[in-house]
């Protein structure tokens, strides 16, 4: 009876909101201390007006992208509905509860079953917050260090770099991204993103040159701490 599964799954009414402060926090912390070690390597000082577009720009990113998370939109400084949510913890987990309830009504689980299938599941387990940890981490890290580039006016192009634990043949865009070499700084890959991550628990970095795109000068500063 998958109808009367996905029932008793929405009435858990799983509310996420109460995360989004800390969320927003800790992102904004992470790409904010991102666009500074790019304004070091660059050995650049920001002016006060470049120093506060960029701590908008975080604090901007952390909001909409903690939002996204639970499965939300950051609106004029409220959380709303978001029927698209990408990479949402919410979406997955409740899509999760929806096929272990379902399954369980079908094969008459028992409670203690389903609670031992339920904790087993990938959807709860420390693997997948780790997964999260790193790939949120990583992306925090890619539009600090992005915002910091484009304000600084130094910084001309951008290139997306494999790491060298990246398998040889894959489905991502991961390989089609690097392969584009340096592209200028405003553009997307061509995968669409603007900077890696590019799906969860990817390792690809990103790098700047002061360079025009096809330059010979060598990378002027670079985020190293890919997922």
């Amino acid at each position: 009876m998958p109808d009367d599964g996905n029932q008793i799954a929405d009435d858990l009414d799983l509310d996420w909101s109460e995360l989004f402060p800390q969320m927003r926090r800790i992102l904004g912390e992470v790409a904010t201390t991102s666009s500074g070690q790019l304004f070091a390597a660059l050995e650049y000082t920001p002016s006060d007006d470049v120093f506060a577009e960029v701590a908008e720009s975080t604090a901007n990113y952390a909001a909409l992208r903690a939002a996204e998370l639970i499965g939300k939109k950051w609106v004029d400084g409220e959380l709303v509905d978001n029927p698209n949510p990408a990479w949402a913890i919410s979406e997955t987990t409740r899509n999760s509860l929806y096929s272990l309830i379902n399954q369980a009504l079908e094969e008459g689980w028992s409670a203690s079953r389903i609670r031992d299938e339920v904790a087993s599941n990938y959807s709860f387990s420390q693997a997948r917050a780790l997964m999260i940890a790193r790939t949120e981490r990583q992306l925090a890290q890619s539009r600090g260090a992005l915002a910091a580039a484009k304000a600084s006016g130094v910084v001309k192009a951008k290139r997306s770099v494999l790491s060298a634990a990246h398998p040889e043949t894959s489905d991502c865009d991961c390989p089609d991204n690097a392969e584009q070499g340096f592209i200028p700084i405003d553009e997307e890959f061509q995968s669409g993103d603007d900077a890696p991550p590019f799906h969860p628990n990817c390792s690809c970095i990103i790098q700047f040159s002061s360079e025009e795109p096809n330059g010979e000068e060598e990378p002027s500063g670079e985020d190293d701490e890919g997922a």
